[in-house]
């Protein structure tokens, strides 16, 4: 029936399908968006934050939303059971970030902190050659609409605290408490 009423009201010029599914997780529901190319959002339901988020994204001009998995959905989901089950340490599921070119670097640098490990804000900021600036790498990591995915719960504080955490702080020390435990057996 909904794909029907978006044929019926599509509009005169092409528009991208954007394909919406929540995923059950131990730490709660995640919404996911994605194309027929890549994961453009991934975020925890219960954040308010992310709703606003979630919203805007769907509301981009162009873009027609289904409620159902695609093959990168599909994808997603797997990778996600195996990430919790302990079994995958490194994703592989395409994906789109949209951002300014300081927060870009900012996510790409992310992607690289090893799996169980963690750095802080300070080491970040280090690492993009930009000293002064943990601050505004700390921002960048609160915008990224990918969480564990991109894994900015692997950026703690330099004095050893969890510093924040878009999807809460009890999230963060389980991911990082889960990442430890099973680093050792991948």
């Amino acid at each position: 029936m909904l794909l029907k009423q978006i044929l019926k009201d599509m509009p005169a010029r092409p528009a991208s399908f954007l394909y919406v599914y929540d995923f059950e997780t131990p730490l709660g529901v995640l919404h996911a968006i994605a194309d027929d190319q890549a994961l453009h959002f991934l975020q925890f339901k219960d954040e308010l934050k992310n709703h606003t988020q979630f919203t805007t994204f769907l509301n981009e001009p162009e873009s027609l939303a289904i409620t159902e998995k695609n093959k990168i959905l599909s994808e997603v989901e797997n990778e996600l059971t195996q990430y919790f089950a302990g079994t995958l340490s490194t994703f592989t599921v395409p994906l789109i970030t949209t951002g300014t070119v300081f927060q870009n670097e900012v996510w790409k640098l992310l992607i690289t902190i090893a799996y169980g490990t963690t750095i802080s804000y300070q080491q970040q900021a280090l690492l993009l050659k930009r000293p002064s600036a943990f601050r505004a790498v700390a921002n960048a990591n609160g915008a990224n609409r990918i969480t564990l995915i991109i894994p900015c719960h692997r950026v703690i504080q330099i004095s050893g605290l969890l510093g924040g955490y878009a999807g809460g702080l009890h999230r963060k020390q389980w991911l990082l408490n889960h990442e430890k435990q099973c680093a050792s057996f991948l």
